[in-house]
C-alpha cells in the first residue's frame, strides 16, 4: 500500500477525519488514531506498512495495547479502592 502524499489527514485526538470504507489507508489511519497513537507514531506505522515490515508494526501495536491495558488495570485498582471506601463508610467504620 503506497502512502499518498496528496492526501491531507487530520490526525488529531478528536478523530475529525473519517475514512471511507474503500479507503484502506484512511481506515488504517483512523484506527491508529482511535487507538490513541499520536501523529508521529501514525506516520511511522504507515511507513512500516509501505515497507512491508509487518513484524515491527505488530510490535508497536502490542506495545500500545500493553500501555492501554496498564491504564485499564490502574483505573480498576482505583475503582476497587473507591468501592472499599464506600463499603467502609456504609458500615460506619470511617465516621
Amino acid at each position: 500500500m503506497a502512502i499518498s502524499k496528496r492526501r491531507s489527514y487530520n490526525l488529531n485526538q478528536e478523530g475529525t477525519y473519517m475514512a471511507k470504507a474503500s479507503d484502506k489507508q484512511g481506515i488504517l489511519i483512523q484506527n491508529l488514531v482511535d487507538a490513541g497513537f499520536d501523529s508521529q507514531t501514525v506516520w511511522a506505522c504507515l511507513c512500516l506498512v509501505e515497507e512491508g515490515r509487518q513484524a515491527q508494526l505488530l510490535r508497536i501495536l502490542a506495545q500500545q495495547k500493553d500501555a492501554l491495558l496498564d491504564t485499564v488495570h490502574q483505573s480498576q485498582r482505583q475503582i476497587d479502592c473507591l468501592d472499599f471506601l464506600v463499603y467502609q463508610i456504609k458500615r460506619g467504620n470511617v465516621f
